[in-house]
């Protein structure tokens, strides 16, 4: 059906009409480990249409990509299915022009904030993590949403989005290819429902002659999921040897932002800062309304709420044996935190330049009910996969909305050295992601593309990364070491 949807759409805007435009590209990418030269199996995108049509004051964009992953060499002797690809609706959407303004309503990738890379303002799309170390359009997912942009007196500009889904980012599921999996692949009866998922931003610019300032506010619930609590349940009337079943949800996170642009006569500089709020939504009524997943529902027996002074999830019996009674807890975690980037921009002589960013993730304020309350000494929680004695420290705490690389560490620095050579068709380019936080970790990466002209463009390059062995396996860079790759990427532009 998707095919057939498609195909209906391209050929009503194609057949006859001198208004519409049609351009992609067609793309060949192989990558190895460093290690071992084995090829990391990773999707990437086989092709890239574009798709532009114009009539009076209406435009139709949209953006299709087939997602190819070559096959392992045992799949045929478990699936006869010879499809290798996706085909991915990245934007479709309808664009109305005013005098001073427009609207757009459709799937929709969006770009806020001042710094090119890393920006924390910058969430209303999701992010793909399989496409993390590609560029800031790369790894964007498209929203179903209606947003305007209409342009004030005085230079001035005010925008807004609205979309009624909550919408996530994509995170590799249980791939031993890619470092960045979750660390854990809840069932879908663990999830407890998102209520009024609808998402909302606005933003409010000014343009001076050599300046930009931005304030925007963005509301959604957050990209990836949270623990948001437990519930412990028994069969039967013993009350030994229950199970604890992991809750999770998206917290609302509303974030405040602001960001400028200076341009001086030989550099440039942006910044963008964050103050995040994010808050998990959940209550007790959360959980008892929520099934089970190991067919268990609530309220078929006697559930006890837990509080600060209830002790009566866990009790002694006759024969000293600790009973457990059912009984639910949520986490409620509440957290203010802030992110900040300025970079540099600086054009060097001989066709060299450079730019420089340092990114910052603060928490500033964080609670949950460990913190606000003392879980009484003999209520216990078996069966978890987490350090409960651990839940009060802000280090539980992972941000589900911000910068896509403050999941590698919440101070870093970035360096990259770019050379034009043979009349700009070279382009060599040299990058460093260095952690000024944790340990001694970075990422190194050096790019050689060349333009051979018709289209087509040729890439060649590599990447080390380096953890720090004096740190355990949850410091990012160690468990990305083996990412470290060489690839060749080739590419014909149409």
């Amino acid at each position: 059906m998707k095919n057939k949807l498609l195909s209906i759409f391209i050929l009503s805007v194609l057949i006859g009409s001198q208004n519409t435009t049609v351009n992609g590209n067609i793309e060949y990418y192989f990558m190895s480990r460093l290690s071992n030269s084995n090829i990391v199996n990773i999707p990437f995108r086989l092709l890239n249409l574009n798709v532009y049509h114009q009539r009076d004051n209406l435009d139709i964009n949209g953006q299709f990509a087939l997602e190819y992953r070559p096959r392992l060499d045992t799949d045929f002797s478990f699936d006869d299915n010879p499809t290798d690809f996706n085909l991915v609706l990245r934007d479709l959407y309808i664009t109305y022009y005013l005098d001073n303004g427009e609207f757009s309503f459709g799937k929709k990738r969006y770009t806020w904030g001042s710094a090119d890379e890393n920006s924390p303002i910058d969430n209303i799309s999701p992010y793909d993590y399989y496409y993390l170390l590609n560029g800031t359009q790369e790894r964007k997912l498209g929203v179903y949403s209606a947003s305007f942009d209409f342009y004030l007196k005085n230079d001035w500009k005010v925008a807004g989005i609205v979309s009624p889904l909550h919408n996530t980012s994509r995170f590799p599921i249980d791939d031993p290819e890619y470092p960045l999996s979750l660390p854990v692949s809840p069932k879908e009866g663990q999830f407890l429902s998102v209520n009024n998922p609808y998402e909302s931003g606005i933003y409010l610019q000014k343009s001076l002659q050599n300046f930009d300032f931005t304030l925007s506010h963005f509301r959604a619930y957050d990209r990836v999921f949270n623990v948001s609590g437990f519930a412990l349940y028994q069969f039967g009337t013993s009350g030994i040897n229950p199970q604890t079943e992991i809750k999770y949800s998206y917290r609302l996170t509303e974030a405040n932002n602001l960001g400028f642009v200076a341009l001086f006569n030989d550099f440039t500089v942006r910044s963008d800062i964050t103050f995040f709020r994010s808050f998990d939504r959940n209550d007790n009524d959360s959980f008892l309304s929520a099934p089970y997943s190991i067919d268990v529902q609530a309220e078929t027996d006697n559930y006890n709420i837990l509080t600060a002074d209830d002790e009566e999830c866990a009790m002694t019996n006759d024969d000293g044996e600790t009973v457990y009674i059912d009984c639910i807890y949520p986490f409620k975690e509440d957290a203010k935190y802030m992110q900040g980037i300025f970079q540099i921009e600086l054009p060097l002589p001989n066709n060299y330049q450079v730019n420089i960013q340092y990114f910052q993730y603060d928490i500033k304020e964080y609670t949950n009910l460990l913190t606000e309350y003392d879980l009484p000494g003999n209520v216990q929680l078996p069966n978890i996969q987490i350090d409960i004695s651990n839940a009060d420290s802000e280090d539980l705490f992972l941000p589900g909305m911000g910068a896509p690389y403050s999941i590698l560490s919440k101070k870093l620095t970035f360096i990259n050295l770019e050379k034009l050579l043979m009349d700009n068709d070279l382009k060599l380019s040299l990058t460093l992601v260095q952690d000024l936080d944790e340990g001694n970790g970075h990422i190194f990466a050096f790019e050689s593309e060349f333009d051979f002209g018709s289209g087509l463009v040729g890439l060649v390059g590599f990447n080390k990364i380096n953890g720090d062995s004096s740190l355990g396996d949850l410091y990012r860079f160690n468990s990305m070491e083996d990412f470290s790759s060489f690839r060749t990427q080739l590419t014909y532009n149409f």
